[in-house]
């Protein structure tokens, strides 16, 4: 769940905004990025596993 509040202008009108879609943006993002990282780390486990029995 997120939460915008804004303070808008001279009149100190306080607006809140609710945008779920944001939210879920934000968290299939993350996970995005964790699966990124678990396929860079195991093309790199691969490129060492490969150098090694080069060696």
């Amino acid at each position: 769940m997120s939460l915008t509040l804004a303070l808008c202008g001279k009149s100190s009108l306080l607006a809140a905004n609710y945008f779920p879609a944001i939210d879920l943006h934000i968290k299939n993002c993350a996970l995005q990025n964790v699966f990124k990282i678990h396929n860079w780390w195991s093309q790199c486990q691969k490129n060492i596993s490969s150098l090694k029995n080069k060696i």
